[in-house]
């Protein structure tokens, strides 16, 4: 078990208006602006968080700020958006 306060590694607080999504189309919105790096905000920072933790896991990262920034990296070079679309198309053909 281990506790994480985003604050420490860099994160603002953010409230769960912040965080809300929507219906489907709403929340499909939101991923796209995650994924193509237009979104800054707090919902960028909580998937950053939740990836980095993921390769932590995934023992894939020396440590939290080595996570973070392949997470960071994955979004900024288009990386996770590729993935996205991928996971698209395959899914379009079935």
């Amino acid at each position: 078990e281990l506790d994480i306060d985003a604050r420490t590694m860099g994160f603002t607080s953010a409230t769960l208006d912040d965080l809300l999504g929507g219906d489907a189309e709403e929340n499909a919105v939101i991923v796209e602006k995650i994924l193509s790096g237009s979104d800054h905000g707090p919902r960028r920072d909580i998937v950053l968080v939740n990836a980095a933790a993921a390769i932590q896991v995934a023992n894939l990262a020396s440590d939290w700020t080595d996570a973070l920034t392949k997470a960071s990296d994955s979004i900024d070079t288009g990386a996770a958006q590729a993935v996205l679309e991928r996971m698209r198309q395959v899914s379009a053909a079935y």
